[in-house]
């Protein structure tokens, strides 16, 4: 049976999941007081993420259901580097964004698959999607946090103001319940 369509090759992926673990470690050792987690945290965490894709990919495909290896991340972490919150939610990102968008980016293909569009063409957007939504929001967030007067002190807000500083929320857009 004769393929529509070209695969996308090997060292697309290859060079994106080196590169960017290449940018991670470097931001970690570049930022290691701030973000407290070194490089041995990004290849742990991907680690996992690659003993953890293929039983989460075949229990989300098969029962449309999965588990969250969050809670586990955040223990393995926690045990490694007890009082350190930031390298706890550094290394949680690491490796659960990292799951999530493998998983997502299956998902898109095998629907792309249906709908007859190109893997190439999908695998073109999503960098692009991505790539923008990274830019798009780092450039809000900074723009916000410099352009917002007081925007880390409440009490010097105005009466009413819907503003508040990134730190009065817990982490991956969970909300304190104040």
């Amino acid at each position: 049976m004769k393929q529509n369509y070209e695969s996308i090759p090997s060292w697309w992926f290859y060079s994106i999941l080196f590169s960017m673990m290449g940018f991670a470690i470097l931001v970690c050792e570049i930022f290691s007081e701030q973000l407290q987690l070194r490089y041995w945290g990004v290849l742990l965490a991907r680690a996992l993420v690659f003993i953890f894709l293929f039983p989460e990919g075949v229990l989300a495909a098969t029962a449309s259901s999965g588990f969250s290896v969050k809670i586990f991340l955040e223990i393995v972490i926690g045990y490694l580097h007890p009082g350190r919150p930031i390298a706890n939610i550094a290394f949680t990102t690491y490796g659960f964004f990292a799951l999530f968008m493998a998983l997502n980016f299956t998902s898109m293909l095998k629907t792309s698959h249906y709908m007859k569009i190109p893997p190439k063409i999908i695998f073109l957007v999503q960098i692009l999607g991505t790539l923008l939504s990274c830019v798009i929001g780092f450039t809000v967030a900074w723009w916000f946090l410099y352009s917002v007067e007081n925007i880390c002190h409440p009490e010097l807000l105005p009466k009413g103001s819907p503003w508040t500083c990134p730190t009065e929320r817990s982490h991956m857009g969970c909300y304190r319940s104040s």
